[in-house]
Order: C-alpha cells, then structure tokens, then sequence
C-alpha cells in the first residue's frame, strides 16, 4: 500500500512538471516554529499557522504542490489551508471538517499514516498562492471531524512547496 501511494505521489510530481512548459519551478521550504512539530489537543495547538512567507516570482493562478512529513495521523480529519484571511480564521479554526473542505481555503487533507512518518503530497489549486504573505494552516479534528474535544495528535515536519516561477 505505501508503495502504492510513493508511485501515485511520483506520478503526480512527474506530471506537474511536464505540465510546466516554458515556466520555471522552484522549491521553497516553509519555515516552522521547530523542526518537529506537534499539533492536537495534548500540544495544546489544534489549529497551527505558520509565520508568512515569500514566494519570490510566483507565477500566479498556476497549481503547486505541497510536500510534508507526517506521523501519527490516525483521524481522516486533519486538513490544511492556505492564506485565510485574518476574518475568517475563527470560522476555520471551529469548523467541522465537512464545512473546512468546503472552504475557498481547504488546500487538502491528511492521510492517515498510523504510527510511521510518511511523506505526505497535496496538491494546490491554482490561485491559492500569492507572491508575499502566504500562511500555511495545520489543522486537526476529532475522529467523527469537530474542532473541540479530543482532536488527533500529529507530528508534522520538513514542509516544502514546488511552484512555477515566471
């Protein structure tokens, strides 16, 4: 099954990058707040944003791809975003699951991953990303997918994106 999942991921990348024709990529990765980083109801963090960061020469309104690592994903709930605006984070940050993916902002969820570190790949929808300012949102829910409660407790690290530049 991991395998599986390594050949889709691969497959994807592969065609993102055929798809690039005469643009550019580029390879940024996102800073943390430390190099492991745990996010869930027991790190006291349900809802973690990074701090913004630049993605110099940005085509805009192309796709990405986002690329992580990921361990002890054990809910099919957690999700990330991409650049909420300062009035909506509450709305996100207390959402279910099933209104987040709803979201012009819902970037993806995270696959379970049990125990084992995995690399988890998500792609981007065209438009999410801006040049300057850009947060990333690492959410986590409970297992029927609600904000509150006993929300699952992952680790997350080495945060990379592959855009196209102009």
């Amino acid at each position: 099954m991991n395998s599986r999942k390594l050949v889709v991921g691969l497959v994807l990348c592969l065609f993102f990058v055929s798809s690039a024709g005469g643009a550019g990529l580029a390879f940024k990765q996102i800073p943390l707040r430390s190099d492991v980083l745990a996010v869930g109801n027991d790190a006291g963090v349900v809802n973690y944003y990074t701090s913004a960061f630049e993605l110099p020469n940005l085509a805009t309104n192309t796709p990405a791809i986002l690329m992580l690592m990921t361990q002890n994903v054990d809910d099919a709930y957690s999700f990330i975003t991409i650049n909420i605006p300062p009035n909506d984070i509450r709305i996100i940050n207390n959402a279910h699951y099933n209104d987040a993916r709803t979201s012009r902002y819902f970037a993806g969820k995270l696959l379970e991953t049990g125990d084992a570190w995995a690399t988890q790949i998500v792609p981007i929808q065209a438009g999410l990303l801006r040049t300057t300012g850009n947060t990333l949102g690492i959410h986590t829910r409970t297992d029927s997918g609600g904000a509150g409660g006993n929300t699952d407790d992952i680790k997350v690290t080495r945060i990379y994106l592959l855009y196209y530049t102009t």
